[in-house]
């Protein structure tokens, strides 16, 4: 059940209504893999906690992506290595 909004023509399409919007909201769904001593598994991490772990909403990444690539790849390697070694 992977239905998703898709860009077409300047619009976005949405599958799971079958129509089509002006505008769209970026919203994050992040699939990481987590480990500690006894073992690893996979995660689905949705937006409100993503944004958190990020430090950076879906809709800027985004724009920061598309306008300054630099800017983009220090975020993504920001977010990756304040993870790295956390421990709760």
């Amino acid at each position: 059940n992977n239905k998703k909004v898709v860009e077409e023509n300047g619009k976005w399409y949405c599958e799971a209504t079958q129509k089509t919007y002006d505008t769209c909201r970026r919203r994050y769904i992040l699939r990481m893999k987590i480990q500690d001593h006894s073992g690893a598994g996979w995660v689905n991490v949705f937006h409100e906690q993503a944004c958190e772990m990020l430090g950076v909403d879906a809709e800027e990444l985004h724009a920061m992506r598309e306008s300054d690539p630099a800017a983009y790849e220090r975020a993504v390697k920001r977010a990756h290595m304040s993870s790295a070694g956390r421990q709760k």
